[in-house]
């Protein structure tokens, strides 16, 4: 017979408690991102992840790719904080990239290709957390980002993208690593947070905790 004891709560909460990772990996969101700068593709491309959780997310040793053969590991530690965005680029040279200062440089071994591509966003366990899967009929290009118009939204859907107005230098528009609007950081927190599971566990603890008692007084 099942007994509720210290050690059973200890391994049922810590198996919930492994969640708890995955649910503020969720909370990363691609909201931006430059396939064709003017210039050179291989200076100027970047995109930004946004995290929308309440937890801060270490990208390290995440990967980025597309459908293809394109794929890059994150090798060294880019924490994003709660509401707060991640700036990646290809070239860290400011320089030539536009005078953009990356959060991470994943050099040439991911491209975002001008017409149609897809950039995938998978974390150190290898779960996909995030797609933008997109073609021509996507907004931006030559010299111009696409942004999405609220986090809340599909991002593989091209309606849901506008191209971006604002000069971040002379010949680019964009807002790398900012809000694209500024109703951006008043968007709600997705419903699976790690704070709601945290609070399913403790529930869960003082259930199991009762239930013993009253088995216990049963002789």
């Amino acid at each position: 017979m099942y007994r509720n004891t210290p050690l059973n709560w200890f391994f049922s909460a810590g198996f919930l408690l492994a969640f708890l990772p995955q649910a503020a990996h969720s909370a990363l969101i691609i909201t931006e991102f430059m396939r064709n700068p003017s210039g050179s593709d291989a200076l100027g491309e970047w995109f930004e992840v946004y995290n929308a959780g309440s937890t801060p997310v270490d990208l390290y040793q995440w990967s980025i790719a597309d459908l293809g053969s394109n794929s890059h590991t994150i090798g060294s530690s880019v924490v994003v904080g709660p509401s707060s965005y991640a700036l990646l680029g290809r070239n860290g040279d400011t320089a030539t990239n536009g005078g953009l200062v990356f959060d991470y440089v994943y050099g040439n071994q991911f491209v975002l290709a001008n017409g149609d591509d897809e950039l995938l966003l998978f974390d150190d366990l290898g779960t996909e957390i995030d797609r933008v899967v997109y073609d021509s009929s996507f907004p931006g290009g030559d010299g111009v980002s696409a942004m999405l118009v609220s986090l809340g939204l599909d991002n593989n859907d091209p309606a849901n993208w506008v191209a971006a107005t604002t000069y971040y230098n002379a010949d680019n528009k964009g807002t790398p690593g900012a809000p694209n609007f500024s109703a951006a950081a008043t968007v709600a927190e997705p419903p699976a947070s790690a704070l709601l599971l945290l609070g399913g566990v403790l529930a869960l603890m003082g259930n199991w905790g009762r239930r013993a008692g009253s088995q216990s007084g049963l002789g």
